[in-house]
């Protein structure tokens, strides 16, 4: 029977799970010393680097392996160190002497050898049937002013991780890719580092490169163009990753998960036929939209886009900016805006500045109140939050978050709508500035609970009425002037809202008819103070009369060519124009002064003279409603009228006299982005003929 080595022997006596732990140290720091070893070579470090890493392992091994009779035992011999290879990695494991032999002479090749020997791969299978290989030793290894100091404590810069690998092998799938041709190295994390997750390397032999990922927060991504040997991997730093000539390295920046899956695949995919669709698209919507009109841009003008036969989604997908759930957000209108202006358009580039920091805060606070707290104190005292104006109120911005998305975040709104009221929003000034002084905060809770009650009386309208009749005699109502009146007061409600509760036009100044109608209402038409002024109600109760005061007032040819600002100033008894709508009969919801203006006229004035002089108008006006700012739409209907020659060549008094479903020239101008002075500017001109008959260029001139 064969004798065994002592060192075989101590060998044995370990466990299997000692053994397998012992095994790991070993190839860990083998192989630490072999890639040393290999950078001595190519760059000149001093030996004693490698001897540092040797004397290491030398000391684990008398450690580990010195029998317990010999405690005196420095260092083990040749021959017990290779036993100890072989132990650790079968018959061609490593030792000593193989390090000092690959520092003296070129062995890139045997380095890579024992990167793929001495890993033990495990398959572990990630989305799309992708399969990884796991391999010992770090990736991009932190240079070494970046190691943490000595010490136990776990020092990381962020503890969020972002799912970046299963992100790209989506996009691989989303490009076509094979992805039994994918594979995936997933090397160690690094000791006593700031980086605590290790990097990826995923070979894509399809489009012949290589991606680097780590999920760690605010590590980079490497896109190597080519392919870099794997040892090299292990090897190399960031920085001397990025410092190599060959191949070319991009890295890639997180600002959000649709940005950086826009910009991996632009990476990755671009190739020229690609480049030139994109440029071409870019090219015809730059002829179309200013870099400010696109900023500018309404969902609604997004959803009617269209460039040839692609609309909004298609050129999005086809720029390499995907829509999230077809969603058309400002973020990313705004990367899509990045492909087609470029990043550096100095109009651009403070938008996209701003709404990636903005992504990046949110990101960064998520959900919690706790975290928003004190980032929202950073920006507002107290005494400027409680000054907001009502505009500010409702353009308020902060990182993404309007007032009503805070108000959610902190718990004052059960779920998201466009709408804060005033109580929701003395709520969460109450939930941000939690510390106030306790006289503050009641004055606060007065104010909610005054609101609340004037709300719940909005409910109430026979309880509103009682309490208006607690207050106010009848004769004390049809003795009040604007003055008095105006400032009535009930429950927290005043003259404007208590007129609303009981379906009575708005109270304007001088509008007394209108406050008689209300006073009818609360007290009765048989009171004996109110029936004093009820020839005046019955003409409000009557339409048929309160159309003869109108016709006497306008002939139906002057309603129709009434001009805007008369529009909007008219009134008759205090009524403006959609209250005395209401009253003759017009039950439409406002759509704009000038239809809601025709639409009333129609119910006003005998048939023959609404046929003649407002049903023309009034068929434009809603023709031009449902037309919109649809450039494809009113380039139809111009195109059905003129040719591109007849439209060219018409001079000034020619182009005034235009006129498409009320629309004159200059109003065409701006729905196609032109400049105003059309009339006058013959360059203007040439330029808003080319955007309109830009699929009809074969159009003789």
């Amino acid at each position: 029977m064969n004798s065994i080595s002592p060192i075989e022997q101590i060998w044995q006596e370990k466990d299997p799970e000692t053994q397998e732990r012992l095994g790991r140290e070993y190839r860990r720091m083998l192989l630490s010393a072999l890639v040393v070893a290999e950078h001595f070579r190519q760059e000149g470090r001093e030996m004693r680097d490698i001897i540092h890493h040797l004397d290491r392992l030398e000391k684990w091994m008398v450690t580990t392996f010195a029998p317990s009779a010999a405690p005196d035992v420095k260092k083990l011999s040749d021959d017990e160190e290779r036993r100890i290879g072989r132990l650790m990695l079968g018959e061609g494991g490593k030792a000593i002497n193989d390090v000092l032999s690959i520092a003296a002479t070129s062995h890139a090749q045997v380095l890579q050898t024992l990167v793929n020997e001495s890993s033990r791969p495990s398959l572990t299978v990630l989305p799309h049937g992708v399969q990884v290989r796991h391999v010992d030793g770090v990736m991009l290894p932190p240079a070494r002013e970046r190691h943490m100091p000595n010490g136990d404590a776990p020092w990381i810069e962020s503890k969020n991780v972002i799912p970046r690998l299963e992100m790209l092998l989506d996009v691989l799938k989303g490009e076509g890719v094979d992805m039994s041709t994918i594979e995936v190295i997933e090397g160690e994390a690094p000791e006593k580092s700031f980086r605590y997750l290790p990097y990826w390397c995923i070979q894509i032999p399809g489009v012949n490169k290589q991606v680097l990922i780590c999920e760690q927060e605010k590590q980079g991504t490497y896109v190597i163009h080519g392919t870099i040997p794997l040892h090299e991997i292990f090897v190399l730093s960031k920085d001397e990753l990025l410092e190599k000539d060959t191949p070319k390295i991009e890295m890639i920046s997180y600002w959000s998960q649709r940005s950086w899956k826009s910009k991996i695949s632009q990476v990755l995919f671009d190739d020229e036929k690609k480049k030139n669709m994109r440029a071409e698209i870019a090219g015809e919507i730059k002829q179309i939209y200013t870099v400010e009109r696109w900023i500018e841009m309404t969902n609604f003008q997004k959803r009617d886009l269209k460039i040839g036969e692609k609309k909004y989604s298609k050129i999005a997908s086809d720029m390499g900016v995907p829509l999230v759930d077809k969603n058309m957000t400002q973020e990313s209108h705004l990367e899509l805006a990045a492909v087609i202006y470029g990043e550096e358009n100095p109009v651009l580039a403070p938008h996209l500045k701003k709404m990636r920091a903005r992504v990046e805060k949110e990101r960064e606070l998520g959900e919690d109140p706790e975290k928003w707290r004190p980032v929202i104190r950073a920006e507002y005292s107290y005494e400027r939050w409680m000054a907001l104006t009502a505009e500010e109120r409702l353009k308020f911005d902060f990182f993404g978050k309007s007032l009503y998305l805070l108000a959610v975040i902190f718990g004052v709104k059960d779920k998201r709508g466009v709408v804060i009221v005033r109580t929701e929003i003395l709520k969460l000034t109450l939930a941000v500035f939690n510390d106030i002084p306790q006289e503050e905060r009641e004055k606060l809770e007065m104010e909610i609970q005054k609101i609340e009650k004037a709300e719940e009386l909005k409910g109430n309208p026979e309880k509103l009425k009682e309490q208006i009749k607690e207050t106010y005699t009848s004769a004390d109502w049809v003795g009040m002037t604007y003055e008095v009146y105006s400032k009535i007061n009930i429950g927290g409600l005043g003259i404007d809202s208590i007129a609303s509760v009981f379906g009575v036009p708005r109270v304007f100044p001088g509008s007394r008819i209108v406050f008689m109608q209300l006073g009818a209402v609360i007290y009765g038409k048989d009171d004996e103070h109110i029936k004093k002024h009820m020839d005046q109600l019955e003409i409000l109760e009557d339409s048929e009369k309160l159309k003869e005061i109108l016709r006497k007032k306008y002939t139906a040819e002057e309603w129709a060519n009434m001009e805007v600002p008369e529009k909007k100033e008219f009134q008759l008894y205090g009524i403006g124009l959609l209250g005395i709508g209401t009253l003759v009969g017009y039950k439409g919801k406002p759509v704009s002064y000038h239809i809601d203006h025709l639409k009333i006229g129609a119910l006003i004035f005998e048939k023959e003279d609404v046929e003649k002089y407002i049903r023309p108008d009034l068929d434009n006006a809603i023709k031009a409603e449902e037309l919109g700012d649809d450039q494809d739409k009113w380039r139809d209907e111009i195109t059905k009228r003129y040719t591109r020659k007849q439209w060219a060549n018409m001079g000034g008094p020619e182009r005034r006299q235009v006129s498409i479903y009320g629309k004159r020239m200059t109003s065409i101008a701006t729905i196609f982005g032109a400049e105003r002075n059309i009339l006058s500017s013959n360059e203007a001109y040439r330029k808003l003929t080319d955007t309109i008959f830009s699929s009809n260029k074969d159009d003789t001139l």
